[in-house]
This record gives structure tokens, sequence and C-alpha cells, in this order.
């Protein structure tokens, strides 16, 4: 695929980078994405783990980001990949504070920071992900999608509740292994 003059990735102020150039510096990579805006409880669950993961792994293949919307800009953030994991706040009926769940977009699993409104940039993960295939963009081989059972997403508060604050460490651990096998598999 040949685009060029395309602003991907973090070049604020500076000259756009052609997108083919950005997929080649992420061939070979798995990029970890946390979801979520940490200023809102729970909601930021995806993000705290994300970071927590970070500090558990340093290898080169490994790029670890922080992503507050969905959609396009989502599928921004994974083009040229090999793997990807996104990590997000996960709240229905039913589900244990904390727990970490795997989601099943097919199943209409989607985490929170990429349920679907209309707007293009913020259509839901499936929706998106479907445009990106029509588009012919190289999405990653391997995508894994997990959310965090949360019970708070409305209220204003760098903290998490309780259950998903003392869960993270553990969901961080069991993410790091995650990774570790994705990685043996690259």
């Amino acid at each position: 695929m040949t685009v060029t003059g395309v602003q991907c990735g973090k070049n604020e102020g500076k000259t756009p980078v052609p997108a083919g150039e950005i997929f080649d510096r992420r061939k070979g990579k798995i990029i970890v994405l946390g979801l979520g805006n940490t200023l809102v409880s729970d909601d930021g669950a995806g993000v705290k783990a994300a970071r927590l993961l970070q500090a558990r792994l340093k290898d080169p293949r490994l790029v670890v980001e922080e992503l507050a919307a969905g959609g396009m800009y989502l599928v921004e953030a994974l083009v040229g990949y090999e793997a990807a994991l996104l990590i997000d706040a996960f709240k229905t009926e039913g589900k244990r504070y904390g727990e970490l769940y795997q989601l099943d977009i097919s199943r209409g699993e989607e985490p929170l920071s990429s349920s679907g409104v209309s707007f293009t940039h913020g259509m839901g993960l499936k929706k998106a992900l479907d445009l990106a295939r029509f588009l012919d963009l190289p999405l990653p081989g391997r995508l894994e999608i997990y959310g965090i059972g949360v019970k708070d997403t409305l209220h204003i508060s760098e903290e998490c509740t309780p259950a998903v604050e003392r869960a993270l460490p553990d969901i961080a651990d069991t993410l790091a292994e995650r990774v570790k096998t994705i990685m043996k598999d690259m």
C-alpha cells in the first residue's frame, strides 16, 4: 500500500511522516494500548494496567501507549504492528469488579473507550476495524482485546474503586505473561 503525506503517530509540530515509514518502524513489534480516562475513576483501569505492564517488561519489540479515544483513532494507533493488545474498562451487568475478561467483538463485546457512537472517529471498534480492512490498512495479525470489570465510570477521581485498584497488579502480571508468549511466536 502506498500512502504519503499522512500524519500518523506522535509527530506534533513536525513535517508529516509518510505512512509507509511509520509502518516500517512498527514491523516486528507488539503494541499494548491502555485505553481510558484516568480522571474518571475506573475508566482509567486500562491505562493503569498498561503502565504497570510496561514497568514489568523491557523489550525493544514492545510499545506501550495510552489512548483516550476509540474508533479510527484506535485504528491509527494499531496499523503496522505485528500484534496488539487492547486493555480497557468493561462495564456490563454480571461482571465482577477487578476481573480480567478477554473480549470478542464479533459477539458485540466492546470495551468502553471504543463503544460505538455515530461520528467517524468515535465509531465502535468493530466498525472501525471493518473500515480499516476495507481500506487495506496493515492491521496487526494478532489482536487481543481485554476488558477489566469496573464499577464506576462516571465520577471524577484519579483513583479506581478499591476492588479494581487491588486487582491491577495481578492483571498486569497476567497480561505481561501473555505478551511474552506472543513475542515468542513473533
